[in-house]
């Protein structure tokens, strides 16, 4: 699709936006994330454990993002039977057809068909005899491709529009070219170049800078830097697809600077238009690993000048995405502060692809229409045990069900070796940010449950 393209762009914040009218067989390539940078991902693994099992996150909104009720869900681990159960039975929810294939055997289509492994096999027969036309993925890789070709699909975005619309490298080069807000910022190619950019950010009163990866997710491929360390050396995954950014990091430790926030915009990209549905605030680490979200965000409550700011940047950069070819579920992530006298809004990257706010926004807006949510990472330490955090929600009147106005939904959870929960993905909705707050504080003070819960 060339620039000359008219797309409609559209915002309808509050509800659910028009997605997909089509049928879809889905696979959770979430360990394809870094398109083949296999070190990145090792680090990703490290900071979030068990990778194979957040693709369960998909299971309760796939029919949701595109409107059938025969979809295909292709997992790299089974879901929770107990979390299917709760979305069948207490939230009226249609599930996908379910189907495993490990990550090996995913890439392994890449091979020669006598060496296809027999769960690799029977995948492909029944996606071929699926009446589904498409096939869709958090990103459009290589062994996606060839899926596609073996069982007669269409892909829903192009290897190059997947790419490019998470090329942090490229988004830049398109915001500095736009005349939008950029971040000062060096590009360097080595270790001898990052060095010298840090050194040129300190020169300036910068105290802090961020490294970034053409390519990261979740924080991975981003390191934020204090300019008074010595002998700071980059990880060399980060050069994995080319020079990476080194860019002036603009918080409260420069004079005259106030922190703001960090929201991420919601978008959804069709054929022929932009829609955005949801602003939500992100919780973030202090590496910028994301632990939650919340909508509205507080600091844009009645803030109309810096929400129409950030969505005249939104639909350029939504243009610019939409232009590279990209199509389905998207997130647009900022950094708002005030510097002397006026807030400043800097787009800092585009992640196009299902992540980790689509799935809350997705089951707020279709359960709880102009509601407000929160969504958080919860970590269970000692672990627990699936059926006794559903029955206890459910004996306290937390749990969400449908009709309800409120509740805590926990939408999947995350395994160690044993099959015990370390961490869990929980929704809070409520009409008003004030009881989305005390719902979360009420997970605390359920006795059987206190005992487990960890930091969030």
């Amino acid at each position: 699709m060339n620039s000359q393209t008219k797309v409609k762009v559209k915002t309808v914040l509050g509800k659910m936006p028009s997605l997909w009218k089509r049928r879809v067989a889905f696979f959770a390539n979430i360990l394809s994330l870094f398109y083949g940078n296999d070190t990145e991902t090792l680090v990703l693994r490290k900071a979030i454990g068990n990778l194979e099992t957040y693709g369960s996150r998909l299971v309760p909104i796939i029919n949701l993002m595109y409107g059938g009720k025969s979809n295909v869900l292709v997992l790299e681990r089974q879901p929770n039977p107990e979390l299917i159960k709760y979305f069948e039975n207490e939230l009226g929810l249609i599930i996908p057809q379910i189907k495993v294939l490990s990550h090996k055997d995913y890439l392994s289509v890449l091979e020669a068909k006598s060496n296809f492994s027999t769960p690799l096999k029977s995948l492909i027969k029944d996606i071929s005899a699926h009446q589904s036309q498409w096939i869709d993925a958090y990103i459009t890789d290589e062994p996606l491709v060839k899926f596609s070709r073996i069982c007669s699909k269409k892909v829903v975005t192009s290897p190059k529009g997947s790419h490019k619309g998470n090329n942090k490298l490229l988004l830049y080069q398109y915001l500095r070219s736009a005349g939008l807000p950029v971040f000062e910022t060096f590009i360097a190619g080595n270790q001898s170049e990052v060095k010298l950019a840090l050194g040129d950010l300190k020169d300036k009163g910068y105290n802090s800078a961020v490294i970034k990866a053409q390519i990261g997710a979740s924080g991975i491929g981003m390191k934020i830097v204090n300019l008074n360390q010595a002998n700071f050396k980059v990880s060399d995954y980060i050069f994995y697809e080319g020079p990476c950014l080194v860019q002036g990091w603009l918080d409260s430790s420069i004079p005259g600077v106030k922190y703001i926030g960090s929201p991420s915009v919601q978008v959804f990209l069709s054929d022929d238009s932009i829609t955005s549905f949801d602003v939500t605030g992100q919780f973030l680490s202090h590496d910028s690993v994301h632990e939650g979200n919340i909508s509205p965000p507080p600091y844009l409550l009645n803030n109309k000048k810096l929400l129409d700011e950030i969505f005249r940047q939104v639909k350029l950069a939504g243009t610019w995405l939409h232009d590279q070819g990209y199509r389905g579920a998207a997130s647009c992530d900022f950094h708002i502060i005030k510097s002397k006298i006026k807030p400043e809004v800097h787009l800092c990257e585009i992640n196009a692809r299902v992540t980790g706010a689509t799935y809350p926004s997705l089951l707020s807006r279709f359960f709880l229409p102009k509601g407000a949510w929160l969504m958080r990472n919860i970590l269970f330490d000692p672990p627990a045990k699936d059926i006794n955090l559903l029955k206890a929600l459910n004996k306290h009147k937390l749990l969400f069900k449908i009709g309800k106005t409120q509740g805590i939904m926990p939408f999947n959870f995350n395994y160690n070796k044993k099959g015990d929960i370390v961490k869990g993905q929980f929704l809070f909705l409520a009409k008003t940010l004030d009881a989305v707050n005390k719902l979360f504080k009420s997970l605390s003070n359920i006795s059987s449950l206190n005992s487990n819960l960890g930091r969030n």
